[in-house]
This record gives C-alpha cells, sequence and structure tokens, in this order.
C-alpha cells in the first residue's frame, strides 16, 4: 500500500509503503534520473557544490555553502550523487 506526500512541503518526494513483513519503509524520488529508491539508498546533494577545504581561508566559504537552505538540497539516488561527485573532482 503506498502513501504519498501530501503535506505543505513540495521538496519532499517520498513515499510510506508496508513490506511484506508489515514494517514500514520509505521510497524517494531521485532528482536527477527519477528513479525510486529505498531513503537507505539515496544521498542528499548541494545543487551548489561545498567544494573542500585546502586552507584556511577557504573554511569560510565551505561553511557557508555547506550549511545551506533546505532549498540548497536535493535527493540522489547513490548512482547520480557518486557520478556527480566524481564530475566535480578537479
Amino acid at each position: 500500500r503506498r502513501i504519498p506526500y501530501v503535506g505543505d512541503d513540495p521538496r519532499r518526494k517520498w513515499q510510506a509503503v508496508r513490506d511484506e513483513d508489515g514494517k514500514w519503509k520509505y521510497l524517494v524520488k531521485c532528482d536527477e534520473c527519477a528513479a525510486v529508491k529505498r531513503i537507505d539508498e539515496t544521498e542528499t546533494d548541494h545543487i551548489v557544490p561545498c567544494g573542500s577545504v585546502r586552507s584556511f581561508a577557504e573554511m569560510a566559504t565551505w561553511a557557508e555553502r555547506n550549511l545551506c537552505e533546505s532549498d540548497g538540497l536535493r535527493v540522489l539516488c547513490k548512482d547520480c550523487h557518486d557520478k556527480r561527485r566524481d564530475e566535480a573532482k578537479p
């Protein structure tokens, strides 16, 4: 039985379903490929990459990007997140 999210936040794209044992599990739609995955098969992605900290001078920029509002985040499946992370590496 599927229960789609119907709340006020359009960015939440999960469904609660009961598995064969009657336990609840959550399914999430990837914002990149639109695949529906279990929540443990997804990762949160910063739309604007945080980058890395190579010096103390870069710390403030990294922290500002890392601590963004929820509209700066999206849900990706692990495959899409790995691909995006690999593309962002120098």
